[in-house]
Formats: structure tokens, C-alpha cells, sequence
């Protein structure tokens, strides 16, 4: 009883403080990052540095799909006036030729996606700093989006709730 008493007032206290700074006059900025990415020329770039990167490849892909139809039409078409060792011959390569283009595809889709997003994780990282220049520069306390993406020392209690954390951590005996 005693130990949820001091856990209530100790969550009271933490909502308070923050409180305090609003009393004081923070500045609250919002970002919509939705809007940032759509409108973002850097965006566009990463979009066509990845597109410029897996053109060749996929002009590749479209080639060996072509290749499959004309020689699954060539099947359809002569299939029946061909020899069995020939019909036989022509699907056992349009056998092969269908997995190795959808093992081709697989693998072209995987390093398209670790590549786009690597692209975007470097593209995520540059609107931060943005968002962080204007921040420090117009005085922001504290600019929020989806998450939290810049807060002044002012506002952040982290320290303070990481100390008392530990303080209780070790009153309690590691529980």
C-alpha cells in the first residue's frame, strides 16, 4: 500500500513538471512529416537515385519476361505439330526460365527495398536536422510530429526521471 502511494506521487510529480515549463512559456512547434516527405525535393532525388541504380536491371528483368512469352506462345502454337523430344526440350526450358525469373525478381525486389530504404533512412535523417536548424533557430522548446523530434533542455526531464528511476530502483532492492 505504502509502495503504490509512493509510485502515485512519484507519476504526480513527473506530470507536474512539465506543467511548470508550459506555465513558463515553451514553444511548441508541429511538423507534419507526411507533408515534408510528399513536398521535400530531396524526396524526388532519392526516388530517382534508386530508380537510376536498378534501371539496368530492371530493363533486364522486362527483357527475360518478354523472352518467357514468345516462348510460351511458341509452345501454345507448335506445341502439338513439334516432336515430343523437342516439345519436351522447349518445356523443360520454359521451366527453367520461370524460376530463374522468379528467383531474378525475388533478389531485384529485396535489393530495391534495402536500397530505397537506406535511401529514405538518409532522407529521414537530413529532414531531422532541418527540423532541428529551424528549432534552434526560431527558439522552439519543443517540435513534435509523430514522435518527438526536438526539445530543448528546458523540457526535458529525462535526466530527472532516469535519476529517480535508479533512486527507486535502489530502494527497492533491484525489483
Amino acid at each position: 500500500m505504502i509502495r503504490n502511494l509512493k509510485i502515485l506521487a512519484l507519476a504526480l510529480l513527473f506530470t507536474a513538471m512539465p506543467m511548470q515549463s508550459f506555465a513558463e512559456g515553451a514553444k511548441i512547434g508541429f511538423v507534419n512529416a507526411v507533408v515534408l516527405l510528399d513536398k521535400a525535393p530531396q524526396t524526388k532525388a532519392a526516388k530517382e537515385k534508386v530508380e537510376r541504380e536498378f534501371k539496368s536491371r530492371d530493363n533486364q528483368l522486362v527483357k527475360a519476361q518478354k523472352e518467357l512469352r514468345k516462348q510460351e506462345e511458341k509452345l501454345k502454337r507448335d506445341g502439338t505439330t513439334m516432336s515430343a523430344s523437342d516439345r519436351q526440350k522447349l518445356e523443360a526450358k520454359i521451366a527453367t526460365s520461370k524460376r530463374e525469373l522468379k528467383r531474378d525478381l525475388t533478389d531485384f525486389r529485396e535489393d530495391f527495398s534495402i536500397a530505397r530504404n537506406r535511401e529514405m533512412g538518409k532522407l529521414q535523417k537530413r529532414l531531422n536536422q532541418a527540423i532541428i536548424k529551424v528549432a534552434e533557430g526560431e527558439k522552439f522548446d519543443l517540435i513534435v510530429g509523430d514522435s518527438v523530434i526536438y526539445a530543448s533542455k528546458k523540457i526535458d526531464i529525462t535526466d530527472k526521471v532516469l535519476k529517480a528511476l535508479q533512486e527507486n530502483f535502489k530502494k527497492n532492492a533491484g525489483k
